[in-house]
């Protein structure tokens, strides 16, 4: 997919945990997240609603 491409975060970048706003409590890596939107992205568009 062109978009990560893109973005392509490079290995060891993470968010911050401790931030007090975040939303994300854990270490995890920005790819990881990454990975997650896409596949959800994916498997909402290759839904068919056809009967």
């Amino acid at each position: 997919m062109k978009f990560a491409e893109e973005i392509n975060f490079p290995p060891g970048i993470y968010i911050n945990p401790d931030r007090e706003n975040g939303v994300w409590k854990k270490k995890i890596s920005k790819r990881s997240i990454l990975a997650l939107l896409l596949a959800s992205y994916n498997k909402k568009n290759n839904c068919n609603f056809a009967h």
